[in-house]
């Protein structure tokens, strides 16, 4: 009986014309780059398997890099992310339409890789190692959506290091024509800015035509003029939504020192909502009524700016459309959202138009208090979940949050060092340092980082001394120095005081100190903080750079370690 094989391919063509038409050169880029990200990303989780549960996006991109360089004849991507493996390049990585199941993915839908490459030429070559294996495959675009005669890659002997390079060349003509324009490139930098700022912020670089791209995400003001509003929104979808208004941080009251006269008119354009889907930026700036704005948008709004962010680990139910430029409105977890929208604007503007009003110079000071009366307490503000707080505008306001459990607790929002403050601790100088690591922002890296490694440096100090270990401590240095022929005498004993070193040493082999619940989450957090202290150190005491993304990383590994000895100390 003869057999005639039957060919259920996908035309190239077909798939050109379906996906690609209404798509342009640089969205095509968008989609490479997400593939990027999405391996670094994974990347992260493989060497960092214990992601908190309330921060499961990367809290930092650090060394990961994508560059693109285009010209008339080739459009090249390289990065360093993770490579390829066998099994996804052999079965699902040019798979027309097999959606991404990988967690937190942003290239979720399964065809911008394909939609891509059609788009821009028709020639391919790829070239990866993971790190274990190298791959290289050669091919064409009638290769794309055929399934009869599979492509044939080549292993290799890998190089030891992780790479993921592909070059498109026979560019189309009309993307030839669109990329060779003069500003081409200075509009590609500056819509990746926009689209990928938060990632980019988080240390992840991307350089096109040898141009790096900086992060464009407009923050809000949080000082002593300005609050935040910040709240997670429950939804019924297994969608997290948080939502984040207040102040463009650059823009100035015209009482403000530095204000002049139309000193906030560059600022004009970037006042509005910001939608942002597993920390990829759809929509920038926007205040129209197709996504939740109904009022009339004039200048009594001017210096608003809203972040909503929609993360799921399951990117089939994020708002975003096929081409990740935009929100999908009519989908069932914006609507969740879309109607509170404006009600957050409108609170905004009622609260700004009180800070319009230059505040009244502060009176005399209050006559000294009785002998014998208890000192006033200072003044704790608590943010209310959902709600905003009309600012008190005197200079010397303190904003001190609770200790624990506050209703803003992603720490996503925490733009300073800590989101937390005490105020009745017996130590002044650790109080001091924890009021300043809730006003000093990580926008101010070095500082931060100074500051962050005091206040990690005295919390330790302070669990020590009130546990009464000070003496143990000093006994087990007087035993290492003796073992290794170099003991103290007797004068040297007396006068020692020992630093973060030798205390992070007895904590490790000591580690009954901590309670409990507590005590497999600090120790984790003291393995990681010895791993910054280096990095720490090279900043505060050599010459390193750092930048945000990094401090806010360290912060975030070692907060559990900083959470418990905050409230040991304010267990209420």
């Amino acid at each position: 009986m003869d057999k005639v094989d039957v060919n259920f391919g996908v035309d190239a063509q077909f798939i050109k014309n379906i996906s690609a038409r209404d798509i342009t050169p640089l969205e095509c880029i968008y989609d490479l780059i997400d593939n990027s990200i999405d391996a670094a990303r994974n990347r992260i989780s493989e060497t960092n398997p214990a992601q908190p549960r309330d921060n499961p996006l990367p809290s930092s991109y650090d060394g990961y890099r994508v560059e693109i360089n285009v010209t008339f004849d080739q459009i090249k991507i390289s990065d360093n992310c993770k490579g390829v493996s066998r099994n996804a390049l052999s079965e699902s990585m040019f798979v027309t339409g097999r959606e991404s199941h990988e967690p937190y993915s942003i290239g979720h839908f399964g065809i911008g890789l394909k939609r891509a490459l059609l788009k821009l030429g028709r020639s391919y070559k790829l070239e990866s190692d993971n790190g274990e294996e190298g791959f290289s495959l050669d091919f064409k675009e009638s290769t794309i959506g055929a399934s009869s005669v599979p492509e044939k890659a080549v292993s290799k002997k890998t190089s030891g290091r992780r790479f993921f390079t592909i070059e498109i060349s026979s560019i189309n003509a009309e993307v030839a024509n669109a990329i060779t324009q003069p500003r081409w490139t200075d509009d590609a930098v500056g819509k990746i800015s926009a689209r990928y700022g938060i990632i980019i912020n988080k240390g992840f670089d991307i350089v096109i035509n040898e141009k790096r791209v900086e992060g464009f995400a407009p923050s809000v003001r949080d000082d002593d003029l300005f609050d935040p509003v910040e709240e997670a929104i429950p939804t019924t979808s297994g969608v997290e939504i948080y939502i984040q208004t207040g102040t463009h941080e650059d823009y100035l009251m015209s009482y403000e020192k530095n204000w002049k006269m139309k000193c906030n008119d560059h600022l004009t354009d970037q006042y509005g909502w910001y939608f942002v889907c597993n920390d990829r930026v759809l929509v920038v700036a926007d205040h129209s009524s197709r996504l939740g704005w109904k009022q009339r948008w004039h200048s009594e709004y001017y210096g608003f700016v809203g972040w909503v962010h929609f993360i799921a680990k399951d990117g089939s139910k994020l708002p975003w459309d096929t081409k990740k430029t935009d929100i999908s409105a009519d989908s069932n977890v914006f609507r969740e959202v879309r109607e509170k929208l404006h009600k957050y604007a409108n609170d905004w503007k009622k609260k700004n138009k009180q800070l319009r009003v230059k505040p009244e110079p502060k009176g005399p000071d209050s006559p000294p208090e009785k002998p014998g009366k208890k000192p006033q307490q200072r003044r704790v503000t608590k943010i209310s979940k959902g709600k905003g707080r009309a600012g008190d505008p005197a200079p010397e306001k303190e904003v001190v949050q609770p200790p624990a459990g506050g209703a803003i607790s992603h720490n996503e929002f925490w733009h300073h060092v800590l989101p937390l403050g005490v105020t009745d601790n017996s130590n002044p100088k650790l109080t001091a340092l924890i009021n300043e690591a809730a006003r000093v922002p990580l926008s101010l890296p070095y500082a931060a980082s100074m500051l962050f490694r005091s206040l990690v440096e005295a919390l330790i100090m302070d669990l020590i001394k009130t546990s009464g270990k000070y003496s143990d401590v000093k006994e087990m240095v007087f035993a290492e120095q003796e073992e290794a022929g170099r003991a103290f005498t007797d004068e040297q004993k007396s006068n020692y005081r020992f630093g973060l070193d030798p205390a992070l040493r007895w904590l490790k082999n000591n580690p009954d100190l901590f309670p409990d619940m507590h005590r497999r989450d600090c120790g984790k957090a003291l393995d990681k903080f010895k791993v910054h202290l280096k990095v720490l150190n090279g900043v505060v005491h050599e010459g390193d750079m750092t930048d945000s993304g990094k401090i806010k990383g360290m912060r975030d590994d070692v907060y559990p370690l900083i959470h418990y000895l905050l409230i040991r100390k304010n267990p209420s």
